[in-house]
């Protein structure tokens, strides 16, 4: 940056905006005059350090007004990551479309999805201190799902997220995630479950349970479990002992 008189100085990138820069040119161009804040002179080199983002606005700082939690506003996908995506919702704001929260779909979370092609994306959560936002896409419907309640005995529809041996993971909504044990499926036995009978990202009707399988059945399961490894574990080997044989009478 000239300050003029020939003295110039050097605003790094990391003091050049709040948000996230990959070049300079993103932000600035030659020619453009912008405040600067001189955070260091090093009289031995003559180099001056400068600041542009301590000087103007933290945008950041109107985030808890301007993205609401339940609300959908336009951003655009500026880069993947194995977890998810991340979203541009206004210049030096970003937010991150976790890759778990999606509604599943046979092609994958990124089906649909395009970089840099503007589109509708719902904020589940906003914590502005740590400067996080996580979004999800405008999927149809998703007014009506991110704000229902559930209750036992009420009747609702999802998509299937992941089948199992022992039952099948439905996908409700954004953090929304039940499951249908096999015995509560309609589905037989046999080594096809899951494969054939449900299919991922196929919308399902259920109902739900008081007796919820997220309580005793599964805890009780692990107990069990938990009972046999410790008997086990008392023997000294990984089999239950073997009964001694009765020698015969001489």
């Amino acid at each position: 940056v000239d300050l003029g008189a020939g003295v110039t100085g050097l605003v790094h990138l990391t003091e050049l905006a709040h948000g996230r820069v990959v070049r300079a040119s993103d932000i600035v161009s030659v020619g453009d005059r912008v405040p600067v804040k001189i955070t260091r002179l090093d009289e031995t080199t003559g180099k001056i350090s400068l600041s542009v983002k301590q000087v103007v606005t933290d945008p950041w700082e109107s985030v808890p007004t301007s993205f609401l939690v339940g609300k959908a506003y336009p951003g655009k996908i500026k880069r993947y990551a194995d977890f998810g995506a991340f979203v541009e919702l206004r210049r030096e704001i970003e937010a991150l479309a976790p890759a778990r929260e999606f509604p599943p779909s046979a092609g994958g979370w990124r089906d649909g999805l395009v970089v840099d092609v503007a589109q509708d994306w719902v904020v589940i959560a906003v914590d502005a201190a740590r400067r996080r936002i996580t979004v999800v896409p405008a999927f149809p419907g998703w007014e009506a799902l991110l704000n229902a309640t559930f209750e036992p005995g009420s009747h609702v529809t999802g998509k299937v997220a992941k089948a199992e041996a022992f039952g099948v993971f439905v996908w409700l909504g954004p953090g929304r995630v039940g499951m249908v044990p096999r015995v509560w499926s309609g589905s037989g036995d046999g080594p096809g479950f899951g494969l054939g009978h449900l299919r991922r990202g196929r919308g399902r009707r259920g109902r739900g349970q008081p007796d919820s399988p997220f309580g005793g059945r599964r805890r009780s399961r692990g107990r069990r479990g938990g009972a046999r490894r410790v008997a086990q574990a008392a023997t000294g080997s990984g089999r239950p002992p073997t009964p001694a044989r009765a020698e015969a009478a001489p």
